[in-house]
């Protein structure tokens, strides 16, 4: 099983060798805490080819995901080198987000609530650093699954979004602890450049991009399983926090 790019270096070797004390887990939101992309990517394409006369090239999307959705709708239409203005994306941003709201069954990724509640029996701080709407959460996460976070950074709450560090550096301030103290769960490489950047472990999981995409991670899974399993050995049982 391949679950790391440096396959000798498990989670908790990096810990360990770089003598962290994990304080924070932090997740994305979308293709990280819930499974959520496929919907988004479909919704894109309802609109765009039945209002805006062109179709969806997903890898943009997947490429500019963890920026904030005007950037992505930007990157969408220059790469269909489809002439806009910021009231047309805006426009095409709020049909986007009606359909997706209309359409999608996303669900949270099982292993994730075992996450969260190991890492907060040991009493290790969870936020979640995202560049969509904050509205958005709530078509997706119960207000139960809400209160499970110490931080909710969403777009809008920082000058910058990823990848530049701003988002992770809030997190971190707000939660009272150093960015070394905190990983970053990942799975685009904007998100990954955001984490690193703000000076984050990050471990990217492959549930929208293979491996060739996210190799500035400091360990790359394959699934929330290998995630778990992952979190198990690197500091779960027995690592400092």
């Amino acid at each position: 099983m391949n679950i790391s790019k440096k396959p000798e270096m498990l989670l908790g070797s990096i810990i360990k060798s770089e003598q962290k004390r994990i304080r924070a887990l932090l997740f994305d939101f979308d293709g990280v805490m819930a499974d959520t992309m496929r919907y988004h990517l479909a919704a894109w394409e309802q609109v765009l080819s039945a209002h805006y006369g062109f179709h969806l090239d997903e890898m943009v999307v997947k490429l500019n995901e963890g920026r904030p959705v005007l950037q992505i709708a930007q990157a969408i239409f220059r790469a269909a080198a489809q002439p806009h203005t910021e009231e047309l994306l805006r426009t095409c941003i709020a049909e986007k987000s009606l359909v997706f709201k209309h359409t999608h069954q996303a669900k949270v990724y099982p292993e994730n609530r075992q996450i969260i509640e190991r890492a907060r029996s040991q009493g290790i701080l969870v936020g979640l650093v995202t560049g969509t709407f904050r509205k958005n959460l709530a078509l997706v996460l119960p207000e139960p699954w809400m209160q499970l976070f110490d931080v909710i950074i969403t777009d809008g709450d920082t000058l910058q979004g990823k990848p530049f560090p701003d988002p992770y550096l809030a997190a971190a301030e707000r939660l009272n602890v150093l960015p070394t103290e905190c990983v970053a769960i990942e799975n685009a490489p904007l998100g990954i450049q955001s984490a690193k950047a703000a000076g984050m472990v990050c471990i990217a999981v492959q549930t929208t991009l293979p491996e060739e995409h996210l190799k500035q991670a400091d360990v790359i899974v394959a699934t929330h399983a290998e995630l778990l399993l992952h979190l198990t050995a690197g500091f779960f049982c027995g690592f400092p926090v």
